[in-house]
């Protein structure tokens, strides 16, 4: 008896340790196919980063690191593999050696100028859209009046990408300008999409959607019909009249052909020759009033009845009429000039202000906020609509193009520099 459980027991034992070495012998293939697995990938991402080339050895290295995720004994080889990548591809660009520990031995090398997805591209900038995320800008680079290209900007990475220009965004032309001191003569003219003749006193207009008509504003002896406009939906026309006793603007339904309404414009300089331009937004009319001397405009809204006259930015007499831009439905925004002399204050002072860009609420008249415009070039510079009641000022200094955001809802002004290509 005690003999048969002598041996039971020594087969027990053998029978245990033959599983053992079966597990062991298992544990060993698995832990060489995953070293294997790991290997592969390594070998895998360092040939598509050899392929690729230096400018993505950072997401190689990415890659690589998620692949030997598995065991910290990979991490220092894939490390090392990458290391060398990078020395081949510095290798094969010609760039220099990195400086060694001792900053007195060698001169730094110079910047690297900016690469095609850090630049955008030089030109005017007429079409700017904003978003808490990105930053579209549309540039006319041969200065023919069309936009080329767009860039979009990553507000957080800074990397910008170049895109072609939608319909919409083709024309160099600024969606919001009002053009209270003229504007553009051509077909890119964003002011309606009528046709426009006007013959002495009278006006024929050709809207898109029905037969031409020809108007008869009501213009006397020793007056002139000046600027006509129609609203970007062709149902109602603005018809300046030029008077020494009483300029004033006609608004005519085009629906029906008739007369809806007649503003004189009061309180105009008696000794300064003064033009007017009216301009649609929405169900509001603004008329500027532009001094021939010094360009100087100033102006006022209306509902198309004629009623609830408001003076625009304000009451402000130094407004320029090139920078007058309804920013949506709701809102307007101008630049008021600085005074060409300003008084000078007996203590010194802090010199003449700047320049303002103001926003104004078109329906209560009321200014939201002015933002100082510092060195704002009226040349060069551009003010148009970013989206909502959002303002982007667009000037340059030095290599890089500059966004002022102007948000007159918040009151905040946020800044975006964009290197400028070469």
């Amino acid at each position: 008896m005690g003999r048969m459980m002598g041996v039971t027991l020594a087969a027990l034992v053998a029978a245990a340790a033959s599983a053992g070495c079966r597990d062991r012998e298992r544990e060993a293939q698995e832990r060489a196919a995953e070293q294997a697995r790991i290997d592969d990938a390594i070998a895998a991402a360092q040939r598509e980063a050899m392929r690729r080339g230096a400018a993505t050895v950072d997401e190689m290295s990415a890659r690589v690191e998620e692949a030997i995720a598995a065991g910290d004994e990979t991490v220092a080889r894939a490390r090392e593999a990458i290391a060398a990548q990078e020395e081949l591809a510095r290798r094969a660009a010609g760039a220099p050696a990195p400086l060694d520990d001792n900053p007195l031995d060698d001169e730094p090398p110079p910047p690297p100028p900016p690469s095609s997805d850090r630049c955008a591209p030089q030109g005017a900038v007429g079409r700017v859209r904003a978003t808490a995320r990105t930053l579209r800008l549309c540039v006319d680079e041969d200065g023919d009046g069309w936009h080329d290209r767009c860039a979009d900007v990553d507000r957080r990475t800074g990397k910008v990408t170049l895109t072609e220009p939608t319909d919409a965004e083709h024309a160099l032309v600024h969606p919001g300008d009002l053009y209270l001191a003229g504007g553009p003569d051509d077909d890119r003219r964003p002011i309606g999409a009528a046709d426009v003749e006007v013959d002495g006193d009278r006006a024929e207009v050709c809207p898109t959607t029905r037969a031409c008509l020809r108007l008869a504003p009501l213009v006397l002896d020793g007056e002139a019909l000046g600027e006509v406009r129609t609203r970007a939906d062709d149902a109602v026309l603005a018809a300046a009249i030029g008077s020494d006793e009483a300029p004033r603007v006609e608004v005519w339904d085009l629906a029906t052909g008739r007369r809806r309404s007649r503003v004189v414009i009061a309180g105009l300089p008696e000794d300064a020759e003064t033009n007017l331009f009216p301009a649609f937004v929405g169900d509001a009319l603004v008329v500027g009033a532009m001094e021939s001397a010094t360009e100087d405009v100033r102006g006022w809204i209306y509902t198309l009845d004629g009623r609830n006259r408001r003076p625009l930015a304000g009451g402000s007499t130094r407004l320029d009429g090139d920078y007058v831009t309804a920013l949506d439905a709701r809102t307007l925004a101008a630049v008021e000039r600085a005074p060409e002399e300003p008084p000078v204050a007996e203590d010194g002072g802090d010199g003449p202000p700047p320049p303002r860009l103001v926003g104004q609420d078109l329906a209560s008249g009321r200014v939201l906020h002015r933002f100082d415009l510092p060195d704002f070039d009226d040349t060069d510079d551009a003010v148009v609509p970013a989206g909502g009641r959002v303002a982007a000022w667009v000037h340059e200094l030095g290599d890089d193009r500059v966004v002022d955001l102007l948000d007159f809802a918040t009151r905040r002004r946020t800044v975006v520099k964009v290197p400028l290509c070469y």
